[in-house]
């Protein structure tokens, strides 16, 4: 599977709902394993985010450990309040990595 195949991909969590879109495929240069997606958040997942914490940015950061399978779509091992703490420990990972970006 190629950058290209995931960027893009729609990303459902355990209860199907509509998580967001892949935007970037987030790349341990070390090892050369993808470390994480990017996700920009739906509406109306980034607006109960907000209702729980004030989250502002409208994108997560899903480690690869969270993904549960890739198909014609991305499934989270997650549900909403699992989403809510994945956000807040990705604002504050230090983690040393490269990011790349397909355009599309």
């Amino acid at each position: 599977m190629y950058n290209k195949d995931l960027v893009g991909k729609e990303v459902v969590g355990t209860d199907a709902q509509k998580v967001g879109v892949v935007t970037r495929v987030m790349i341990d240069m070390n090892g050369w394993q993808v470390k994480e997606l990017e996700v920009r958040l739906d509406e109306n997942v980034l607006q109960e985010l907000n209702a729980q914490g004030g989250v502002r940015n409208p994108s997560a950061m899903i480690r690869v450990d969270q993904i549960q399978g890739v198909s014609d779509k991305v499934i989270l091992k997650v549900n909403m309040e699992d989403l809510f703490n994945l956000k807040m420990q990705s604002q504050q990972s230090t983690a040393k990595i490269a990011d790349t970006e397909v355009p599309r």
